[in-house]
């Protein structure tokens, strides 16, 4: 009963080395010099998209996925623990839309590293790998002290953010002030929220 074991054993690696051997064989220079070119065409972006509730979302799109043979092996980095979000995830091309995918992130408060490695089934490491970063919304961007002209450009009035704001809360407004000020080029600013409201309210009065 030994012999028999130490023989099935013997045989499974034998197939595991014919197995790599057949992998290393077919992942030549040549072959690696192709699926170079193919994965290079494999890229990806966000989006922010709304969805029919009114509800802001982030998509995150891979395109060109062009083959059987090409996946991609996706990674999260930024989400907290316990994130109801994707982490981690592999993309086949029988799961595209003729190669093409997507997936949509709920979280807008978190700076999230996404890395995609795309792999081929001929090789036994990735082919190309690369990252996006997930933007998170900016808390300060709907403050009225971000409506004005000299500052809708202002780093901590954009919208969605790539870096996070390191300062108290009371320091960026105080930031956000003086950058108003420091661009200022006439002795009037304008808020164009405030702009808004007032030509409304003089459609308004002509209708009264």
């Amino acid at each position: 009963m030994r012999k028999f074991s130490v023989f099935l054993i013997s045989i499974f690696f034998c197939i595991v080395g014919i197995s790599n051997a057949y992998a290393k064989d077919t992942c030549d220079y040549k072959a690696k010099n192709a699926l170079n070119k193919i994965a290079g065409n494999v890229q990806a972006n966000y989006e922010i998209i709304t969805n029919a509730e009114g509800k802001q979302q982030i998509a995150i799109n891979v395109y060109n996925i062009p083959s059987d043979d090409i996946y991609v092996d996706v990674k999260a980095d930024g989400y907290p623990s316990g994130t109801n979000e994707i982490i981690s995830t592999m993309i086949y091309y029988n799961q595209t839309d003729n190669g093409s995918y997507r997936f949509l992130v709920n979280d807008l408060n978190h700076i999230v590293k996404y890395t995609f490695r795309v792999r081929s089934f001929s090789c036994e490491t990735y082919v190309r790998v690369f990252s996006i970063v997930k933007p998170m919304k900016n808390s300060f961007h709907s403050l009225d002290v971000c409506k004005y002209q000299e500052v809708l450009d202002y780093y901590y009035c954009k919208e969605w953010l790539t870096q996070e704001i390191m300062y108290e809360p009371k320091v960026v407004i105080e930031k956000i002030i003086n950058a108003r000020i420091a661009n200022t080029t006439t002795t009037t600013t304008r808020c164009y929220s405030c702009e808004m409201n007032d030509l409304e309210a003089e459609k308004k009065a002509k209708f009264e």
